[in-house]
């Protein structure tokens, strides 16, 4: 399975979705950037963002990965994996679940890379 049906499959506002006109190489090189590339990881995160501002389903994909349970290290909904955790994190807050970790203790990647 690609990585654009990995989360876009079975999804009833998927068929709108900005990223799905994307070629395969085009949304893997946006939506999962090269880490090892200096400045990559920011440059493309900028960019995939921009993808998903005009993207006329941008809230619906932005329920889906913060109500998945999965681990996608790349932006979703237009936000980064970081960003991703810490809107994760409040609306658990929010719903009274106790068992939320702030996410400054479980931060994997550097200041600055959303």
């Amino acid at each position: 399975m690609s990585s654009t049906e990995r989360f876009l499959v079975g999804k009833p506002w998927a068929d709108d979705a900005e990223c799905k006109k994307l070629f395969q190489e085009e949304f893997d090189a946006l939506f999962y950037p090269d880490e090892t590339e200096k400045g990559s990881l920011n440059r493309t995160t900028r960019l995939a963002k921009k993808n998903c501002d005009k993207c006329p389903v941008k809230a619906e994909c932005l329920d889906d990965a913060i109500t998945a349970n999965d681990i996608f290290l790349g932006v979703r909904g237009g936000l980064s994996p970081v960003q991703l955790g810490r809107e994760r994190a409040a609306r658990r807050k929010l719903a009274g679940d106790t068992s939320v970790r702030d996410h400054r203790s479980t931060k994997s990647i550097s200041r600055g890379q959303y």
